[in-house]
C-alpha cells in the first residue's frame, strides 16, 4: 500500500436491483392457490369463513414469508460480494491517501544566490531573471577575505533569519548539512556559527555531515519517521580554486512538528514525494496526481531541475493531463538561469517554490532528477488536511441478519405448517427443538465460514487488507 500505484478497484458487476416485483408477483399467487385450494376442499357451512381464513391464511403466510426469506438471503449472499469489495475498495483508497497525504512542516527556510529575489523574477513578478550564460554565478560576501572565512560569513547570513525558529518545545534541533566539496571540519564551523545566533545550546541537537547531497527522498523517510522531530537541513555549493563554473547557491530549512507550532507561525508544508525511474515515470506520475494531496486544479507552477528530455516530455503530459493550473508559461526550468543542474540545486529548487508560495501563487509543484531518479514534491502554503475513513461496513451484521432472518422465517414457517397433533405426541416436541437447533448451528457455521472465505478471497484479489476482515 505504500507506493505510488492505485489501489486494487471493484471487479464485481454491480447486482440488479432487488426483484420487488418477482417477490409480489410469486406472494400473490401463493395467496390465490391457497384461499383458492381451500375454498373448493372446506365444506359449506356456518364455519367456512373463518376456517377458510385459519387454514388458508396461516399456510399462505408462511410460505409467502418462507419465500421471502429465501429470496432476500439469495439476493445478499449474491450482493455481499459487490458490497464488499465496493467497501473494501474505498478503504484502500483511503489508506493509500491517507499515505500519500503525509507532510512536514516546513516552519522556515532561507536561500541564498548570486541573483536576489530569484523566484520573484523567474515568475516575472519582480523584474526578470537573467538568462545563463549572462548569470552572475558567485554570491557576494560582504567583507570578503578579512577575518572569519568565506563559508562561514555565508553560513551567518543564511541561518541569521532563521534564529526565531531554531527553538520549538523542548526537542533540539537535529541538523543534517551538505556541502559541496568540502570535509567533516564544516561542522565546527557550523557549530560555532550557531552558539553565535541560538541563545540556549540545548536548542541544538547533533550535527551530521552529509558526504552525498541527499535528494526528496529524505523528505520521505523524515515523514515516516514521524513529525514530532525539530530538523534543520542546510544544502550548500560554493566555488573553490579548482572549480569556479557553476552556480553558487545556499539553502537551509527548518522543519518542526505540526503540535509544535506556536500562535503566529505561518508554515508551508511539503508532502510526500514522488521518486521513480524515467521508464516508470508516465504511469506513477499518473498515480501520483490521484491520490489528490491537494486541489490539483490549484497548482500554479511547476519548477524542474536536471530533467533530459524523455522525463521533461512525459512529466509536462501528466500535469497537463491531471488538470492542474500550471500553464507552459508556469514552468520553470532552473537551468535557463543557472546554465546547469547540479545536486544542490534540487534543494534550492524548493526554496524557491516555497517562496512562491508563501506570497500566494497557490500550490507548487517541484521536480528534479538524479542518478536515473525523477523526484517530485508538493509545496503549499495551505495545511492539506485530513481524509475521512469510510463508512464501516459491518460485515457481520450482514451475514448474521441474513441467518437469522432466514432462521426465523424457517421456525415461523415450521410451526404454522406442522399440524398441532404433531406436538402433543410424547417426546416429539424435544426432538425437533434439538433438531432444529442441530441444523442452525450447521447452517449458521456454514454461513459464516463462507462469508469468511468470500471476505479473504476479496481481499486478497485487491491486495487491500482490512485489519478486521482478514
Amino acid at each position: 500500500m505504500n507506493r505510488w500505484v492505485i489501489p486494487g478497484k471493484n471487479f464485481y458487476d454491480k447486482p440488479d436491483k432487488f426483484p420487488f416485483r418477482l417477490m409480489v408477483y410469486v406472494v400473490i399467487a401463493i395467496f390465490l392457490l391457497c384461499f383458492g385450494y381451500n375454498a373448493l376442499t372446506i365444506p359449506m357451512d356456518n364455519k367456512f369463513g373463518p376456517q377458510l381464513l385459519d387454514n388458508a391464511g396461516h399456510v399462505s403466510v408462511s410460505l409467502s414469508l418462507f419465500f421471502i426469506s429465501i429470496l432476500v438471503t439469495l439476493y445478499h449472499l449474491q450482493a455481499f460480494h459487490y458490497k464488499f469489495a465496493e467497501y473494501i475498495e474505498r478503504y484502500g483508497m483511503y489508506q493509500w491517501k491517507r499515505w500519500a497525504i503525509n507532510n512536514l512542516v516546513l516552519l522556515d527556510f532561507s536561500s541564498i544566490t548570486p541573483v536576489a529575489d530569484l523566484s520573484l523574477k523567474m515568475q516575472k513578478l519582480e523584474g526578470e531573471a537573467p538568462v545563463s550564460p549572462a548569470t552572475p554565478l558567485r554570491i557576494a560576501v560582504e567583507s570578503e577575505g578579512i577575518g572569519d572565512s568565506r563559508f562561514k560569513q555565508l553560513l551567518i547570513k543564511l541561518l541569521e533569519p532563521l534564529k526565531g525558529s531554531l527553538s520549538r518545545g523542548h526537542y533540539p534541533f537535529k541538523i543534517w548539512i551538505y556541502t559541496r566539496g568540502s570535509e567533516k571540519s564544516v561542522r565546527d564551523e557550523l557549530s560555532s556559527v550557531l552558539g553565535q545566533l541560538v541563545t540556549s545550546k540545548h536548542n541544538i541537537g547533533d550535527i551530521h555531515f552529509l558526504e552525498t547531497c541527499p535528494d526528496y527522498s529524505l523528505i520521505n523517510k523524515w515523514i515516516d519517521e514521524g513529525t514530532r522531530h525539530n530538523r534543520l537541513l542546510i544544502a550548500i555549493e560554493l566555488h573553490d580554486d579548482e572549480h569556479q563554473d557553476f552556480f553558487e547557491s545556499a539553502s537551509a530549512f527548518v522543519f518542526t512538528g505540526q503540535d509544535l507550532l506556536l500562535e503566529n507561525d505561518k508554515p508551508m508544508f511539503l508532502l510526500r514525494t514522488m521518486n521513480t525511474d524515467s521508464y516508470h515515470l508516465d504511469s506513477i506520475a499518473q498515480a501520483y496526481f490521484s491520490a489528490e494531496q491537494v486541489d490539483v486544479k490549484k497548482i500554479n507552477r511547476l519548477w524542474s531541475s536536471g530533467l533530459d528530455k524523455q522525463a521533461k516530455l512525459i512529466l509536462y503530459a501528466a500535469v497537463d493531463n491531471a488538470g492542474t493550473g500550471v500553464a507552459a508559461g508556469s514552468r520553470y526550468e532552473l537551468e535557463t538561469v543557472t546554465g546547469k543542474a547540479s545536486e544542490v540545486q534540487k534543494w534550492m529548487l524548493l526554496a524557491l517554490a516555497a517562496d512562491a508560495a508563501k506570497y500566494g501563487q497557490g500550490h507548487q509543484l517541484i521536480t528534479s532528477s538524479a542518478v536515473e531518479q525523477v523526484c517530485t514534491g508538493i509545496v503549499t502554503f495551505k495545511h492539506p488536511g485530513w481524509w475521512r475513513e469510510p463508512t464501516e461496513f459491518e460485515a457481520t451484521i450482514y451475514w448474521l441478519s441474513t441467518a437469522l432472518f432466514l432462521s426465523l422465517s424457517f421456525l415461523f414457517a415450521m410451526i404454522n405448517l406442522i399440524p398441532e397433533v404433531f406436538f402433543n405426541e410424547e417426546g416429539v416436541t424435544g426432538f425437533l427443538i434439538g433438531i432444529s437447533a442441530f441444523i442452525f448451528i450447521i447452517y449458521f457455521g456454514m454461513l459464516k465460514f463462507t462469508f469468511n472465505k468470500a471476505m479473504k478471497y476479496i481481499q486478497e484479489s485487491l491486495q487491500i487488507f482490512h485489519p478486521w476482515y482478514y
